[in-house]
C-alpha cells in the first residue's frame, strides 16, 4: 500500500490512544505528525482529520484560538473536496470552542449549522449532540427559555436513541434550567 499513507494512519490512531487516555500533548504531536505525512501524500481527507484531532487537543488543554484555527482549517478543506464525514462534528467543535471564547453568537451559528447537516444526514447522534450544545450555550447566557427548549426537544430525541452521555448531558442541563427558574419566582 500507500507507506506514507499508511504511516499518517498509523499516527492519526496513536493520537487517537492517547486523546483517550487525556494525554493531549502527545495527541497534538502525533497529530501534527499524522498532518505532515497525508499532507505529502496529499491525502486531504486524512488532513482534515488529522487538523480537527489537533484542534480538538488545543480545545481540551485550554488553547482557544490555536483550536479555533485548525477546526476551521478543517471545516474549510473538508468544504471544499465536498467531504461529509464528521461535517457536523466539526461544526460542533468549533461552536464549543466559540462558546469557551464567549462568542455566542458565532458558538449558536455553527451548532445551529451542525444541526442542519445532522438532520439532513439522519444522524441522530449528532442531532442531540448539537440540541444539548445550543441548550448550554443558552444555559450560559442565562436564556433559560430557550435553553429549556433545546434540552426538552434533546430530551425527546433521547428517548429514541441509545446514548447513555449525551442523554444525560440533555437530562443535566433540564435540571438546571429547571433549578434556575425555581430560584427566580
Amino acid at each position: 500500500g500507500n507507506n506514507i499513507g499508511d504511516k499518517a494512519i498509523a499516527s492519526r490512531l496513536l493520537g487517537g490512544v492517547h486523546y483517550y487516555k487525556g494525554n493531549y500533548d502527545s495527541t497534538i504531536k502525533y497529530s501534527y505528525d499524522s498532518y505532515a505525512l497525508a499532507e505529502a501524500s496529499r491525502d486531504s481527507t486524512l488532513m482534515t482529520s488529522a487538523m480537527n484531532n489537533i484542534g480538538l487537543a488545543y480545545y481540551n488543554v485550554g488553547s482557544y484560538p490555536e483550536a479555533l484555527e485548525f477546526l476551521l482549517r478543517s471545516l474549510n478543506l473538508k468544504l471544499k473536496i465536498r467531504q461529509e464525514y464528521g461535517l457536523a462534528q466539526t461544526m460542533n467543535n468549533i461552536g464549543l470552542v466559540y462558546t469557551e471564547l464567549r462568542d455566542y453568537e458565532k458558538a449558536t451559528e455553527y451548532f445551529g449549522k451542525a444541526i442542519a447537516i445532522a438532520e439532513e444526514k439522519g444522524d441522530q447522534d449528532q442531532r442531540l449532540y448539537s440540541l444539548n450544545n445550543l441548550g448550554y450555550t443558552f444555559l450560559d447566557q442565562n436564556d433559560l427559555d430557550r435553553a429549556g427548549d433545546y434540552f426538552s426537544r434533546a430530551l425527546r430525541l433521547a428517548t429514541t436513541i441509545d446514548n447513555a452521555i449525551w442523554h444525560s448531558a440533555a437530562c443535566s442541563g433540564a435540571g438546571q434550567v429547571y433549578l434556575r427558574q425555581d430560584s427566580i419566582q
